[in-house]
């Protein structure tokens, strides 16, 4: 009654081939990702120092 559907490379929103770049890429972009995201952390503590470095010079001027 019903035939099976078997879909054909046209019918795939992305061709076969095209997957393990697709993967590679996106798992490239990850490990990108995380490594900036922990250098991250270095330069916000960096930054906090600074702020807070800032915060005691104005405390000390007020006084």
């Amino acid at each position: 009654m019903f035939r099976e559907h078997n879909p054909t490379a046209s019918d795939r929103m992305v061709p076969e081939r095209l997957v393990p770049g697709l993967r590679a890429a996106f798992a490239a972009f990850c490990i990108a990702a995380a490594v900036g995201a922990l250098s991250g952390c270095n330069t916000t503590e960096g930054a906090g120092k600074d702020l807070e470095n800032l915060g005691e010079g104005i405390q000390d001027a007020a006084d």
